[in-house]
C-alpha cells in the first residue's frame, strides 16, 4: 500500500506546536519540545533498528533531516 504524498505533511502539521518529531517510514511517531531530545531519541532508534528509515522533522524550520546509520 502506498501512502498518499500529503499524508506525511498532514501528520507533521498536527504537531506544529511542538519543536520537532521523529518520523519512521514517513509517519510521525513521537513529538518533542526540544530538538536535542529528538536527535537523541532518533539516534537510539537508529542504533537498535539500522534498516528503518528514520527522519527528524523540525516544525519551526519545516524541514526533515535523515538520521545516518551508526
Amino acid at each position: 500500500m502506498v501512502d498518499a504524498p500529503w499524508s506525511r505533511y498532514a501528520n507533521a502539521a498536527r504537531l506544529a506546536n511542538k519543536s520537532s518529531c521523529i518520523e519512521i517510514g514517513g509517519r510521525t511517531k513521537s513529538a518533542f519540545a526540544i530538538i536535542d531530545g529528538t536527535k537523541s531519541g532518533a539516534r537510539k532508534l537508529k542504533a537498535r533498528f539500522p534498516r528503518l528509515p528514520i527522519q527528524i522533522y523540525n516544525a519551526r524550520d519545516k524541514n526533515r533531516l535523515d538520521v545516518p546509520a551508526p
